[in-house]
């Protein structure tokens, strides 16, 4: 719903419980950066998981996307908490190629699930009843940071796509530079404000 002409490599390491393994989840990152060696062009990783582990691993396999040039969306979590306090990974980790997505209703307020953080997350995008793809071939509506991930994760393919730039850091200074400023949103997240995918085109 953000990016026409784009294709999407699928990448599953969670079974129907919503439950893996942080070894799994490597896995996934290793066949991006295998394929991204092989010449694929690919811009973002959309990451719609978190936990509370810090894992030395995933942050050194994030490392190596960054490297590359891929810019890695996490979502903040839906504990509605403050991650600067308690810290979800991956969304927490300091990379200069992670954005850390928190969610936002149909009014622009925090939705109330969302997590946040003055420092830790970034920006915020729709996360309440989204209308999107659902078990068994259907449609309807989901709530979740796990929506407003690939709202992001989708500009940054856009912005990518109309500019021809893959550089994960200038494609986040543009998605970060482009958001709608809301009061709600100030000194809940760092950039105080909802993504809006228009000026960040007019940015980049």
């Amino acid at each position: 719903g953000i990016n026409w002409q784009v294709s999407i490599m699928p990448l599953k390491f969670l079974d129907s419980s919503g439950n893996g393994t942080l070894a799994d989840a490597i896995k996934c990152i290793e066949y991006i950066i295998r394929r991204k060696d092989e010449g694929e062009n690919i811009v973002a990783a959309s990451n719609s998981w978190g936990g509370d582990s810090y894992s030395t691993a995933l942050y050194n396999a994030i490392t190596q996307l960054s490297s590359r040039g891929i810019l890695f969306v996490a979502a903040a979590g839906n504990a509605a908490r403050d991650d600067d306090i308690i810290p979800i990974y991956p969304a927490n980790y300091d990379l200069p190629n992670i954005i850390s997505v928190a969610g936002s209703d149909q009014n622009d307020y925090r939705s109330s699930f969302s997590s946040y953080g003055k420092i830790s997350v970034d920006i915020a995008a729709p996360g309440s009843s989204v209308y999107s793809t659902i078990l068994s071939g259907q449609y309807g509506n989901k709530s979740g940071t796990s929506m407003a991930t690939p709202f992001v994760a989708g500009v940054a393919g856009l912005l990518s796509a109309g500019t021809g730039e893959t550089d994960a850091v200038l494609l986040k200074m543009w998605l970060l530079a482009g958001i709608t400023r809301l009061p709600q949103w100030t000194n809940l997240i760092s950039t105080g404000g909802r993504l809006n995918a228009a000026e960040s085109l007019r940015i980049g």
